[in-house]
């Protein structure tokens, strides 16, 4: 990833490629979460998406809105 288009997930405090979200201070996770966002289809290599660049982090917040 090109230093300049990470970004730091206000949320989950994951680093994600900023043009892989539809918010500028969320990761594509959260965002859908939160806002119904679409997510990424996320394929997680070596303990981050490649597409995306998300850490598979989560806020407490977040989990429980999964459950």
């Amino acid at each position: 990833m090109e230093q300049h288009k990470i970004q730091i997930c206000d949320e989950c405090k994951s680093e994600f490629n900023k043009e892989s979200s539809e918010m500028e201070k969320l990761c594509p996770e959260c965002s859908s979460i939160l806002y119904g966002y679409k997510n990424c289809e996320h394929v997680i290599k070596g303990k981050r998406c490649i597409k995306c660049y998300w850490n598979e982090k989560s806020s407490e917040y977040i989990e429980q809105l999964k459950k």
